[in-house]
């Protein structure tokens, strides 16, 4: 239960001192890789995609450049499934998509070329941020560092914000608005 176990190491990481908040800080990124021959087993708030980007969403304040990868049994891929794949991955290819990750499957004879692709995004997270939700482009969006205006060229993939060059070190903050 990847998602899960990540949405529980991101409420404990809101408890001060706790071990995961060492981990899980503000201004660092977080790249989660998920494993797995099978789909999320529960079917609560905790194993739910979108509720796992509004949780990183509402502790970072929409700032924490988050990426989750998912090495899986493919939604579709039913020689997979009848072999070494247990179950799709279907909400696992949901969070995968929402963060832009990399989708690799389980049933692969070598993990060399899906690791080098985690990788390279990992890489890439540098010059990124994750929004809590798809931004309203008529609206735009202000980007502040150290409290001044950021006009360095950007591109939107779905709630990724990717500038072309990597970001210089600083305070971020982003204002933008979504549809709720």
């Amino acid at each position: 239960q990847g998602i899960r176990s990540t949405y529980r190491a991101i409420e404990r990481a809101m408890v001060a001192g706790s071990n995961e908040s060492k981990l899980i800080r503000s201004g660092a990124h977080l790249a989660v890789v998920e494993i797995s021959d099978e789909d999320e087993s529960d079917n609560t708030i905790k194993n739910d995609p979108q509720a796992l980007l509004s949780l990183v969403g509402e502790k970072f304040e929409g700032q924490k450049n988050f990426l989750f990868n998912s090495i899986i049994t493919m939604p579709g891929d039913l020689d997979c499934r009848n072999t070494y794949g247990a179950r799709y991955g279907e909400r696992l290819s949901v969070m995968t998509a929402l963060t832009s990750g990399v989708m690799g499957s389980v049933c692969a004879s070598d993990y060399a070329g899906q690791v080098t692709g985690i990788a390279e995004k990992v890489k890439a997270m540098a010059q990124s941020f994750t929004l809590s939700c798809t931004p309203i482009a008529a609206h735009g969006i202000e980007i502040l560092r150290n409290g001044v205006a950021v006009t360095d060229p950007f591109t939107l993939d779905g709630v990724k914000l990717i500038f072309n060059q990597p970001v210089e070190p600083g305070d971020y903050k982003l204002k933008y608005h979504c549809l709720k």
